[in-house]
């Protein structure tokens, strides 16, 4: 199962995107969070539309992610928002 990531970053703006499309799963974890720290400390926008799949712990990931960094999410389906919004941190 694959992801892709693409980075979009906008110096002039002081933020960057990135686009997550395919499966998601606990394996691409370390490799999301190494793009977010990579960035800088920018704001950062992760679009969700391309998402297929993504499993529990990814979405736990990703709530780490909002709560830690301050991430803001857009391009959520009903799926995606449900497994991000509906886990339960431990």
């Amino acid at each position: 199962m694959t992801l892709r990531i693409s980075q979009i970053v906008e110096p002039d703006k002081n933020r960057a995107t990135l686009r997550l499309e395919g499966t998601m799963s606990a394996d691409w974890i370390s490799l999301l969070e190494r793009y977010c720290d990579d960035l800088g400390g920018r704001p950062i926008t992760l679009d969700l539309e391309g998402l297929t799949f993504l499993d529990e712990e990814s979405g736990a990931a990703i709530r780490r992610l909002r709560k830690t960094l301050g991430v803001t999410l857009i391009g959520c389906c009903l799926f995606t928002n449900e497994v991000i919004e509906g886990g339960t941190d431990f």
